[in-house]
């Protein structure tokens, strides 16, 4: 079991898995990041956010909650920010309620928040047009004109929590051999 959480911590062993193509599984939290931006929205959390941000690529989240009217109204609007910003940035979000930990980091007081990560800085979208255009304008450029806070990441603390939340129960398979 300890070679098991060494590997995932050293980065051998994906721990939540993926699609055996190095790109994360569609059907919930992205355990493992895509090499670039791929136009679809990644479900981030506090076990993969920082390892996103250790790419160095600029990345565009939104904050929010299932019970949030607006939240629920931005959604179609955020998947095609992402397909707009394919190869560009990446377009993920953050269920605020199960990752409170992300949403203290970030300062989050209402939902939705949009925040964008740049350069080792924090841009938050102030502004109330939630269009596409607006959006995706705020990612490209605009985002010069808001000002920015230092952002802390760490890509091992990813990693760590990943590898503490992936411990297998006796006799859970792993692969081909059996703990």
């Amino acid at each position: 079991m300890m070679l098991l959480v060494a590997a995932c911590l050293l980065g051998v062993v994906d721990a939540a898995g993926s699609d055996g193509k190095g790109r994360p599984s569609r059907g919930g939290s992205a355990g493992y990041l895509a090499g670039h931006p791929d136009g679809e929205v990644m479900d981030l959390s506090e076990m993969n956010f920082d390892e996103l941000l250790g790419r160095g690529t600029p990345a565009l989240v939104k904050v929010y909650a299932d019970w949030c009217q607006h939240c629920v109204a931005l959604a179609p609007v955020w998947a095609e920010v992402a397909r707009e910003l394919e190869g560009e940035i990446y377009v993920g979000r953050v269920d605020g309620p199960k990752n409170r930990m992300l949403v203290k980091r970030f300062g989050v007081k209402g939902y939705p928040t949009i925040l964008l990560f740049r350069d080792g800085k924090m841009y938050e979208y102030g502004d109330a047009d939630r269009s596409l255009s607006s959006i995706v304008g705020f990612a490209r450029k605009e985002y010069r004109r808001s000002k920015s806070k230092s952002f802390f990441h760490a890509v091992w603390f990813s990693k760590l929590l990943r590898a503490l939340y992936a411990v297998p129960v006796v006799g859970q398979k792993i692969g081909r051999a059996h703990v």
